[in-house]
């Protein structure tokens, strides 16, 4: 992950675009488009074939409703972000962060520092919950999960239902070095739950979790595959068996998620933008966090950090079509000053209700913090909701979903 902006050469996105499009993928022979991307239309103008794409369109930027306490390290350490949701109350809902030279931090929903856990050099984190557990005590549990870089192992703790606190819960081997993202989902057609975990280098692993003796899981080895280059970010969605996975130069992909494969079927949903190129798309390097938000079982929206340009690019669920990006902006909260959202790393998005505050769900980015301790800044969904034109939907409750009046 880079700790200051690049400036973009007309080689390496020449070179990127090749990869992405198969043309001359010398770093993964066998990655190809084995789907086609949908055809070009009104509502999806950037479909192949591309076109160059203007990012100087009006961007929103929409204020943040508070930020998280600082990292105690400094430099380059708060990464990525999960959320878990309180089942009875809402407001007691827990934002985990990871630090990467030092470990787990957590924090309620007014920023402030509950829990840290120095695990040694976790990358990302994820959240996945209801998990069955018929060897426990208690049938099912919620689960954060990360990768640690720290011997390379994912990291396991179990989420007490009442107090939101973690407690260890084991660990295992990724099988290789260099961990990166991480990701946990159901199985479609099993909901066995599952990791995907990648590294530095392109590869993602995939797991199966299987409940053992009290508070703790062994794993196996489901699918390997190569994506080409440097990836991180990814997010699952299982309902249309869709791993989305950020390629850090080159663009946003969807893997499918099953029948289990050497090299999984794959669509390009973007490119990292070239102005001077006729292949282009509307991203931009590094493409960091990926995240999903749920308007219901099948709508919803794919959000992608763009690193460089300090924005996040929005598409549609179903079609991939470009809804716009937007930013976060400086602004004084009851809280203290919270300054703009820079150079970011993960993010993470929820549709659900998260106390009275939002009840339409929240984003989390991470933010380089200006050079200062890092933080992360957490966002009203219904304020990006209200940021576009015509604006985006939101979900109401946890069945239905709208437009903003």
């Amino acid at each position: 992950m880079l700790s200051e902006h690049i400036k973009i050469s007309s080689i390496l996105i020449a070179c990127s675009v090749s990869i992405a499009l198969g043309l001359a993928s010398a770093m993964a022979p066998s990655t190809t488009i084995s789907e086609p991307l949908p055809a070009r239309t009104p509502d999806n103008p950037l479909a192949s074939p591309f076109k160059p794409a203007s990012i100087s369109d009006a961007c929103p930027i929409i204020p943040a409703a508070f930020q998280t306490e600082s990292m105690a390290t400094s430099d380059d350490t708060a990464d990525d972000p999960a959320l878990w949701i309180h089942p009875t109350n809402p407001e007691q809902s827990i934002i985990i962060t990871t630090n990467k030279k030092q470990g787990l931090v957590v924090y309620n929903l007014q920023g402030f520092l509950i829990q840290s856990l120095p695990i040694g050099k976790p990358n990302n984190v994820d959240v996945l919950c209801s998990i069955k557990t018929p060897s426990w005590s208690f049938p099912t549990t919620d689960l954060a999960m990360t990768g640690n870089r720290d011997g390379d192992i994912i990291n396991l703790f179990t989420i007490d239902p009442s107090s939101g606190i973690l407690h260890d819960a084991g660990s295992f081997s990724a099988g290789f070095q260099e961990v990166y993202g991480i990701c946990a989902y159901f199985h479609p057609g099993t909901a066995s739950p599952r990791i995907a975990i990648n590294n530095k280098s392109g590869t993602v692993r995939i797991f199966e979790l299987l409940p053992s003796h009290e508070r703790s899981f062994t794993s196996a080895l489901i699918s390997e595959f190569h994506v080409g280059t440097q990836v991180e970010g990814m997010v699952a969605d299982p309902a249309h068996n869709s791993l989305y996975i950020g390629e850090e130069q080159v663009g946003l992909w969807r893997y499918r998620l099953d029948p289990i494969e050497d090299q999984p079927q794959r669509t390009l949903v973007d490119l990292i933008h070239n102005p001077t190129s006729a292949i282009s798309g509307r991203l931009a390097r590094d493409v960091e966090g990926v995240t999903l938000y749920e308007l219901n079982d099948r709508e919803g929206y794919i959000i992608a950090s763009c690193q460089s340009e300090d924005r996040f690019a929005i598409y549609d669920r179903i079609s991939h079509a470009y809804r716009g990006s937007f930013r976060i902006s400086t602004q004084v909260s009851s809280q203290a000053q919270v300054d703009a959202v820079t150079h970011t790393d993960g993010i993470a998005a929820c549709s659900l209700p998260v106390g009275s505050r939002f009840p339409h769900g929240l984003f989390i980015a991470q933010d380089d913090n200006a050079g200062q301790p890092q933080n992360f800044k957490i966002v009203d969904w219904q304020l990006i909701a209200q940021g576009f034109t015509p604006p985006l939907r939101v979900r109401i409750g946890r069945n239905s979903t709208a437009p903003l009046p």
